[in-house]
């Protein structure tokens, strides 16, 4: 088996109701990642993926990759519970020591 699998890509999430609940940008089989070249509003996102489990049924760990993040708004991804990197080297970094 391969060091880090991709699970899932950009893939609507939907309940036993059969309602929309979300979309994950990634998955792998160690992580959440949410995806975004904004500076700031992916708190709700993220947590949404850390804590619903039709999002993250297995609880993994998200991760926001967002090379533009300003200060305040990471810290705030950050007290959510998720980890933010703003390069791939830093994405592959933390992946492999989880």
């Amino acid at each position: 088996m391969p060091l880090l699998a991709l699970v899932r890509h950009g893939q609507s999430t939907w309940n036993l109701e059969n309602r929309f609940t979300g979309e994950v940008d990634v998955e792998t089989s160690r992580a959440i990642i949410e995806v975004t070249t904004r500076r700031t509003g992916k708190l709700k996102q993220i947590q949404k993926l850390l804590s619903h489990p039709d999002m993250n049924p297995s609880g993994k760990p998200v991760i926001l990759f967002a090379p533009n993040y300003g200060r305040s708004a990471t810290e705030d991804i950050i007290n959510a519970g998720a980890i933010v990197v703003r390069t791939q080297e830093e994405l592959l970094s933390v992946l492999a020591t989880l």
